[in-house]
């Protein structure tokens, strides 16, 4: 893609990358479900994943943008993020939720026993 590029196109583009970013968080929202962190941590971790959420969306501007970052790109994938986060985000964390009971539960009764 280049300048030429239709702004509906490039606004879509960054919808779509919004998306991946909602999807790449998930095994961070499981970890953080598996096991407890600290505050600090989960800064630490959060400063890393958007430090990479800025590159790809940097990256994604420079192919797309011919080099230019505008707002409305921000905009967009703050959208697809969103958009993400309120329709198969939800699903996602109701299967990985029952998942995680479902494989825990046993596990939890093993210990009781003991």
């Amino acid at each position: 893609m280049n300048v030429n590029t239709p702004i509906t196109e490039q606004m879509l583009s960054f919808v779509i990358c919004g998306v991946i970013i909602g999807i790449l968080y998930e095994p961070l929202r499981i970890l953080r479900q598996l096991v407890k962190h600290k505050n600090i941590l989960m800064g630490i971790e959060d400063t890393l994943f958007f430090a990479l959420c800025g590159f790809l969306l940097f990256g994604l501007s420079m192919n797309v943008g011919n080099g230019q970052f505008r707002l409305l790109y921000l905009i967009s994938a703050c959208i697809g993020a969103f958009a993400y986060y309120f329709t198969l985000g939800k699903v996602a964390r109701l299967i990985y939720s029952l998942l995680i009971k479902f494989i825990s539960y046993p596990s939890l009764l093993i210990l009781l026993k003991r």
